[in-house]
């Protein structure tokens, strides 16, 4: 990326990622920004998987809180 490519807003920023309509966040946004999560969208989480040769799972994860 280019120096100008960085140099955007905040609004501009959440406005590219597609997680602000009309002028309010959507929830994906608490998902990735918000410190607990769970305050705003109950239940939240993210489930993460490495798996091996086939469908033979390696390892498990599951993270609470924002990404």
């Amino acid at each position: 990326m280019t120096e100008s490519e960085l140099n955007i807003s905040n609004a501009e920023l959440l406005s590219k990622l597609h997680i602000m309509k009309d002028g309010k966040l959507k929830r994906s946004a608490v998902l990735l920004f918000y410190s607990d999560a769970q305050i705003v969208q109950t239940g939240s989480y993210v489930k993460i998987g490495k798996f091996g040769e086939g469908v033979d799972l390696q390892y498990q994860d599951v993270l609470e809180g924002s990404l």
